[in-house]
């Protein structure tokens, strides 16, 4: 979508106000920088995700902004666990799936 956004504004570069960052997700990026924990998610993209095919580069700042927002989507579907059932210690596959359709409908 922030390709689209930059393409649709004539930018050369997909910058933060290109990024469909909802408020709920602003938050839960907060939440978890609050939390100061780095559980090496930006390693493991870095590794395993292949670079997206994309025709407008990344603003500086935009880039920085990736993992932070991926850390904050993790917390907020953690949080969704406890939503779906408050008892939940270690989320049944049955749990997962629902989490993520959740996502699926709002993203």
């Amino acid at each position: 979508m922030a390709q689209r956004t930059a393409r649709a504004n004539e930018r050369v570069r997909a910058e933060v106000c290109d990024l469909p960052l909802t408020k709920g997700q602003q938050e839960s990026v907060h939440a978890f920088e609050a939390m100061d924990i780095d559980i090496g998610l930006e390693r493991i993209l870095d590794k395993t995700v292949p670079e997206p095919q994309i025709d407008r580069p990344y603003g500086d700042e935009t880039e920085a902004l990736l993992p932070a927002s991926t850390d904050g989507l993790s917390l907020a579907r953690a949080r969704t666990f406890k939503i779906i059932d408050p008892e939940t210690k270690h989320p049944a596959t049955e749990q997962w799936e629902c989490a993520f359709r959740v996502f699926d409908l709002l993203l």
